[in-house]
């Protein structure tokens, strides 16, 4: 007994050691404000760059494509048409545009989460000079390394996979779920139950395998060299060997520090689009330009009438302009003072925290 509590306060112990640790790696940040800043504008217009020169080719093909293409995509995504049909109507008849502009619209959105956590791992590499309180020179960075480009890639569509396996079974099982609803075998308070149950266990089980394979992208950063005869699998599995035991404790009780620290400012903004997207709406329905009311949505057209009564349209545009303008004085007031935090703090605690337990 004795010996599990000496356990335990070495376990704290250590853990209040490497937390200081990680709050000196944001004051040295913070310190070279300036340089953390300019770094950061310039590996994000990297990484919109990046997306824009991968996205150019495919949104050049869609656009040729939907001059000729035979399906009207617009009369997919109206109100007025049930678009399952219009969907099974286009796939039936012209199977082979609708495959072609759906695989160049995924394309699109792969090439987006491929700039974006790009972005993330020029930041984790900057990071490597800091936790060594170190600065990285701008030019420095792995911009345009072939190297790295490629095994980053390949290690996100490893992380991806890992990701949708949980997905496709979570899946798999409300359809069948679903299926038993349909033909009476389960009641709807039996599936509204189980459903929550698969809710429950798919977000668990997303947020630890994230934690055990998202530190793949903080190896490949921290690699002082080039590793050519390094597989991408390797980085993966390293990545859980070094994650496991008691380290997801210490990693959630920062992630909570840092969602209490990002909650006041996140709430503002959150609090000035509702109510810029609610005046908006309100303006929209005094001019009459909102006619066919759906059914569900008609408990929030009298709240907004109510709230907004005393107002005109030109005072709520006003206001509008007013709340917009202050939205995106926070939105960069964020990026300046918290951008890339969350990254640091991955960076951070794979150099104080895991690899003091290789």
């Amino acid at each position: 007994m004795f010996w599990f509590k000496k356990k335990e306060k070495n376990f704290y112990w250590q853990f209040r050691v490497e937390f200081k640790e990680i709050w000196k790696d944001i004051f040295f940040i913070y310190r070279n404000f300036i340089h953390w800043t300019l770094s950061k504008i310039i590996i994000s217009a990297w990484g919109i760059a990046l997306w824009v020169l991968v996205m150019i080719p495919f949104l050049l093909l869609m656009f040729i494509f939907g001059l000729i293409d035979p399906i009207n995509w617009l009369s997919i995504f109206s109100k007025e048409v049930n678009s399952q049909d219009v969907l099974l109507w286009a796939l039936a008849w012209n199977p082979f545009w609708f495959i072609t502009m759906i695989f160049l619209f995924v394309v699109l959105m792969l090439a987006f989460v491929f700039a974006t956590n790009y972005y993330i791992f020029l930041l984790a590499k900057m990071y490597f000079y800091s936790v060594r309180w170190k600065l990285l020179n701008y030019k420095k960075n792995l911009y345009f390394s072939k190297h790295y480009i490629t095994k980053f890639f390949a290690i996100l569509s490893w992380i991806v996979m890992y990701l949708l396996a949980p997905a496709i079974i979570v899946v798999g099982w409300v359809f069948f779920l679903y299926y038993l609803l349909n033909i009476g075998v389960i009641s709807v308070s039996l599936f509204s139950i189980f459903l929550f149950i698969f809710i429950v266990l798919f977000v668990i089980t997303e947020f630890y395998l994230f934690y055990r394979i998202i530190f793949s992208y903080i190896i490949l950063a921290f690699e002082k060299k080039e590793n050519t005869e390094k597989k991408s699998l390797s980085y993966i599995k390293e990545s859980i060997s070094l994650t496991w035991g008691k380290s997801i404790i210490k990693f959630v009780f920062i992630l909570v520090v840092y969602a209490f620290i990002l909650l006041p400012i996140q709430t503002i903004q959150d609090s000035l689009n509702t109510a810029s997207y609610n005046m908006s709406t309100a303006v929209a329905y005094k001019s009459e330009l909102i006619e066919n009311i759906e059914a569900e949505d008609v408990k929030y057209f009298e709240y907004i009438t109510k709230k907004y009564k005393s107002n005109t349209s030109e005072e709520l545009l006003d206001k509008i302009s007013l709340y917009t303008k202050l939205s995106f004085f926070v939105y960069f007031l964020r990026y300046f003072l918290f951008g890339g935090i969350g990254v640091l703090l991955l960076s951070s605690f794979y150099y104080h925290v895991l690899l003091r337990k290789k």
